[in-house]
């Protein structure tokens, strides 16, 4: 006797996606875990396809309360808390705007200390630890929300289009060293 097994019944989290007052469009990333628990910061997102109405479908949702990240490679992000995929549908989605995304300019004050060429800089969401991990500099993983750029000296290297957010900064040597972070 194996006793009784319950099973779950999953659910379609329906989404209206709008970037700036119109339907977002192309592919946006997303990721879900339990409303209340701590963002999975250094897991990639799934990609997702949002029609031409603005419409996203992630399936197989659990019942219970989630939390949800979405952002584009364009910069633009949303974050949503305690969700339920049964109260949405393709009738009535839950509406999403994702934010603008920003600029950053990074100045390095480095007084008597020449820094190596070929030096990078590294912006990621704050609390992941991607900045110096390999799959990063072999690839642009923008799923991993993070930003990876040639470092353009003592005036300044400017950073377009990051998502927004919490976001932590370092400054990696040729090797992958991390000299210094914000």
């Amino acid at each position: 006797d194996l006793g009784e097994l319950s099973i779950e019944i999953l659910h379609s989290l329906w989404l209206r996606v709008t970037t700036g007052g119109r339907a977002a469009d192309g592919q946006v990333f997303a990721r879900l875990w339990f409303a209340g628990g701590e963002a999975p910061l250094d897991l990639p997102g799934a990609g997702y396809r949002v029609t031409a109405e603005g419409l996203l479908r992630i399936e197989r949702v659990r019942e219970q309360a989630i939390a949800v990240e979405l952002w584009s490679r364009s910069g633009h992000a949303a974050r949503l808390s305690s969700i339920r995929a049964t109260d949405t549908s393709r009738e009535r989605p839950l509406e999403v705007t994702l934010a603008e995304p920003c600029s950053v300019i990074v100045v390095v004050d480095a007084p008597g200390v020449v820094l190596p060429k070929d030096c990078e800089i590294v912006v990621h969401a704050a609390g992941s630890h991607a900045a110096t991990a390999r799959f990063v500099s072999q690839a642009p993983l923008t799923e991993l929300r993070a930003v990876r750029v040639p470092f353009a000296g003592a005036s300044g290297t400017v950073i377009e289009g990051l998502w927004p957010g919490a976001i932590a900064i370092a400054l990696l040597s040729p090797q992958g060293a991390r000299l210094a972070e914000a």
